[in-house]
């Protein structure tokens, strides 16, 4: 797999070859949109969010009733959970949100 760049990866490319090697880096330049284009698999000009970096604070984001990957995953019977890093502020904003909020109001508390 990287033998053109002189680089031998031997068990690289085994796991490579007996399993998806993504070769098109659908990515864009900066983590929001990235994210965002990853967790509905639409393109982010079609999101909006092509542009900026969505802090905690940003007041828009992709569309209320947009559908992600995951939403499409219990659909199909899948059971989900979201795991990942978060910046340091939201974790304090999710934090203090949580303490503040009852278990009958939000689902996610």
């Amino acid at each position: 797999m990287n033998s053109t760049r002189g680089i031998l990866t031997p068990q690289l490319d085994s796991l490579a070859n007996t399993g998806v090697i993504l070769k098109n880096y659908y990515v864009q330049p900066i983590c929001s949109p990235t994210r965002s284009a990853f967790m509905t698999g639409r393109y982010t000009v079609r999101l909006g969010t092509q542009s900026n970096v969505i802090y905690w604070d940003t007041p828009w984001g992709p569309a209320l009733n947009e559908t992600y990957f995951p939403q499409n995953l219990q659909d199909a019977g899948y059971r989900t959970a979201m795991f990942g890093k978060v910046p340091r502020i939201m974790l304090l904003v999710l934090l203090l949100v949580r303490s503040w909020c009852c278990s009958w109001c939000c689902s996610w508390c």
